[in-house]
C-alpha cells in the first residue's frame, strides 16, 4: 500500500472524528515508512496513543513504549506500559499529542530509527557513546544503561538507541535502534 506522506506530516497527529467514530486518512496500525528526504534516512512506524499518559499528553522527544502486545498501542507512561521493569521501546514522540479518550482515539507517526533527540530523565550524565533505554522510573525519559543493568533485559526491550553527543541535561542526540519487534517496511 502507497503512502502518501502529505497527508500525514511526521510531525503531526490524527484523531478519530467523534461523531462518526471514523479515522480520517486511515493507515494501519504497525505501518512503517522510511523519511528519504532526511540524511540520513529516518523510519516512523503509525501507532495508536493510549487513553494512559503522564500529564495527559506526549511531548516532542519522549520516548513511547507499548502497552500491549497485540496492538500497535503506545504510551509515554513507564507504570501503564507492557512491561514496566524493563519497557517496550516504541520509538520517539515527534510532537505533543494527546491522550486517546473513550471517544476519541488519537494516530502519531513515532520514530524508530535515525537521528534523533530525546527526553532525559534529569538524572545521570549521558555520555557520547553510551547506550541508552527507555528509563523505568521517569515517564518519557531516556537513562543510560548502566554496566551493573539486566543487560540482556535492556537490550532486548528497552534498547532506545546510542548517544551521538553528552546530554544538555534535558535532552540528548541519539542514533535511535529500530526495536526488534518491529515489523519491516517496505
Amino acid at each position: 500500500m502507497a503512502i502518501e506522506f502529505n497527508m500525514i506530516p511526521f510531525d503531526g497527529y490524527h484523531k478519530t472524528d467523534p461523531a462518526t467514530g471514523s479515522v480520517p486518512n486511515p493507515i494501519a496500525l504497525g505501518t512503517t515508512v522510511v523519511d528519504r528526504t532526511s540524511s540520513p534516512f529516518k523510519e516512523y512506524m503509525w501507532v495508536q496513543v493510549a487513553q494512559s499518559l503522564a500529564n495527559s499528553t506526549t511531548a516532542a522527544n519522549q520516548v513511547l513504549t507499548l502497552k500491549s502486545a497485540t496492538t500497535f498501542e503506545v504510551t509515554n507512561d513507564v507504570s501503564t506500559g507492557l512491561d514496566a521493569t524493563y519497557p517496550f521501546f516504541a520509538g520517539r514522540a515527534n510532537a505533543a499529542v494527546p491522550q486517546s479518550t473513550s471517544t476519541i482515539t488519537y494516530y502519531c507517526w513515532s520514530q524508530i530509527a535515525g537521528f534523533g533527540t530525546f527526553a532525559t530523565d534529569l538524572g545521570d550524565d549521558i555520555a557520547i557513546g553510551e547506550l541508552v533505554s527507555a528509563d523505568e522510573t521517569v515517564d518519557g525519559a531516556v537513562d543510560r544503561i548502566a554496566d551493573n543493568t539486566a543487560i540482556t533485559d535492556r537490550l532486548l526491550r528497552g534498547l532506545a538507541g546510542r548517544a551521538v553527543a553528552a546530554d544538555t541535561a534535558t535532552t540528548v542526540a541519539a542514533l535511535i535502534y529500530r526495536p526488534l519487534w518491529a515489523p519491516m517496511g517496505k
